[in-house]
């Protein structure tokens, strides 16, 4: 199943697909790399699993580049396809995220991906903007990119191995990527 959203995301409209289906990923993968309009490919990645299950297999896949993100429900995948592996491999692409290494750890032990070129944002902004920029998405959103964003326990906390994502999931799960490709943007312009 496929169902593509036109969330607003701190003020921008974004274009989410959310995915079961193996054809779509392969379909938007190009999308992705030809969405930023940034002259280096910088993707925000993010992760969930069941929050109650710290040892569950990732069950959401999060892509974003310029407005365009995936939304891959892994626990759902008719099939891997090749070509998202190839993807998350390309050294050419900059994975950017808050927690990112932690994330690409976890993609290799549950499915075997190796997650090239990860870019931790936390230490990037106090390298660039000096100490107090924050650790987490939500103060790196505030100091690097200038925007609020709210992320509902409820919604953060839900279960993401659902086969149908609410509303909120899918704009809190998109937020996430979409944020981290801001802020990534932001960082790696010099």
């Amino acid at each position: 199943m496929t169902s593509t959203v036109r969330a607003n995301i701190a003020g921008s409209f974004v274009t989410v697909t959310v995915t079961c289906v193996a054809s779509t990923v392969v379909a938007q993968l190009p999308a992705l790399r030809s969405a930023s309009g940034y002259s280096k490919l910088i993707v925000g990645l993010d992760v969930e699993w069941l929050s109650s299950d710290r040892n569950g297999k990732v069950a959401l896949l999060q892509l974003c580049s310029g407005t365009q993100c995936l939304i891959v429900q892994l626990h759902h995948l008719d099939y891997v396809p090749v070509s998202l592996a190839g993807f998350l491999a390309d050294p050419t692409v900059h994975f950017v995220g808050v927690g990112i290494t932690s994330d690409a750890h976890k993609l290799r032990e549950d499915y075997g991906w190796g997650v090239h070129n990860v870019v931790e944002l936390a230490p990037l902004a106090a390298k660039r903007n000096g100490p107090n920029a924050g650790q987490s998405l939500v103060d790196l959103s505030r100091s690097v990119v200038g925007i609020s964003i709210d992320k509902p326990a409820s919604v953060a906390c839900g279960d993401w191995t659902a086969k149908h994502l609410s509303h909120d999931q899918i704009v809190c799960a998109a937020t996430d990527a979409y944020v981290s490709y801001l802020i990534g943007e932001k960082l790696l312009a010099n």
